[in-house]
C-alpha cells in the first residue's frame, strides 16, 4: 500500500475502490491498516515501530482530511459529494485510527485534526434533519451503523462538553 502511495498521501494502486480517484475518500480507508501494522508487534509484522511507515500514514491521513468538506461529510464519487457512505465508514476508521494513535503517541498533531474531524463529520451524519443519513426507506443500514458506532467510539475518545454526562 505505501508503496502505491503518490506525493499527496493518495493510496494510487487502484486495488481497493472504484473510482480509484483522489478526491474518493474511501480510497482512504486503509489509514486504520498502516496504523495497525505500525502499532501491534506480531512475530510475522515487520513494520511495527517502522518509521517509514509512519510517515507514510501521516502522509495517508494528510490526504484523507483534506478531502472532508466544511460541513463534516466526505466525497466518494465526485468531489462535490457529501456521501453517507464515506462519512459514515470514515467515522469508524478514523476513530479506530484516533485510538491506535493516542495508545501509541504517535503523530500528536494528526491525533488534533483526527479528533476535529471526527467531531465535523458526526455533527453532519448525526443531524436529524440530513435526509442523505435519515432515509425512509434506509436503502444500506451498513453505512448508517459504521457512522454510529464510529461516532460511540469518537465520543469516548472526546466527550461532547455539551452532554451531561461529559
Amino acid at each position: 500500500m505505501v508503496n502505491d502511495m503518490d506525493d499527496t498521501g493518495f493510496f494510487a494502486g487502484g486495488w481497493w475502490r472504484s473510482p480509484s480517484a483522489p478526491y474518493n475518500a474511501r480510497v482512504q480507508e486503509h489509514v486504520f491498516t498502516l496504523a495497525w501494522f505500525h502499532a501491534n508487534a506480531r512475530p510475522w509484522n515487520p513494520y511495527t515501530g517502522n518509521a517509514d511507515l509512519l510517515a507514510a500514514l501521516d502522509a495517508a491521513l494528510g490526504h484523507y482530511l483534506s478531502l472532508q468538506h466544511s460541513d463534516g461529510s466526505f466525497p466518494e464519487y465526485n468531489r462535490n459529494e457529501h456521501g453517507l457512505a464515506p462519512t459514515g465508514f470514515g467515522l469508524g476508521y478514523l476513530a479506530k485510527t484516533l485510538v491506535i494513535l493516542r495508545a501509541t503517541g504517535a503523530l500528536p498533531t494528526r491525533q488534533s485534526q483526527l479528533s476535529a474531524a471526527l467531531r465535523r463529520a458526526m455533527t453532519w451524519m448525526l443531524n436529524p434533519a440530513n435526509r442523505t443519513v435519515w432515509q425512509e426507506p434506509l436503502h444500506y443500514s451498513n453505512q448508517t451503523a459504521s457512522g454510529l458506532a464510529g461516532a460511540a467510539v469518537a465520543l469516548k475518545l472526546d466527550p461532547d462538553p455539551r452532554s451531561p454526562r461529559a
